[in-house]
């Protein structure tokens, strides 16, 4: 049976917009994936998922403005390939070059 759930935007400071999606919509997508790039003054910020799964839905546009804990996607796995008391995402932070 598929489950579904949300990835949320992480706790970071106010600022950041969602730069690019980096995968379409109703993709499988594995484990570490990168999925979108935040940018902030002169950072970036990868997300990566850290299940397996389909990204089957963005709720949020590029160019917007994100909050800490705000529903940025929406992905449908597994009940198995869920991350159970880890995080759903993983982040990569970086300085624009």
């Amino acid at each position: 049976m598929p489950f579904i759930y949300d990835l949320n935007f992480p706790g970071l400071e106010a600022g950041f917009v969602l730069a690019k999606k980096l995968v379409r919509e109703h993709t499988f997508i594995q484990a570490n994936t990168k999925i979108a790039l935040l940018r902030f003054a002169d950072r970036n910020v990868t997300l990566r998922n850290a299940g397996p799964g389909v990204l089957s839905t963005w709720h949020v546009p590029e160019g917007t403005p994100v909050k800490a804990g705000q529903a940025f996607a929406r992905m449908d796995a597994d009940g198995e390939d869920i991350p159970y008391g880890r995080p759903n995402l993983l982040i990569e932070v970086t300085n624009a070059h």
